[in-house]
């Protein structure tokens, strides 16, 4: 809910943080799971944190 209400510098904070540590933990089997839980605004972020790092 704080990142889809938050502001630019909101988002990115928890991009940098929560999305990255995710990702150490991602798997071709997670991905579909991960994707599905977060919201379509949360999807963008996650793809573009996954696909930076």
């Amino acid at each position: 809910m704080l990142y889809e209400s938050g502001n630019h510098y909101t988002r990115n904070a928890i991009e940098n943080e929560f999305f990255t540590e995710l990702i150490t933990q991602e798997n071709p089997a997670s991905l579909k799971k991960h994707l599905d839980f977060l919201s379509k605004e949360s999807k963008q972020g996650y793809l573009k944190t996954l696909l930076e790092n």
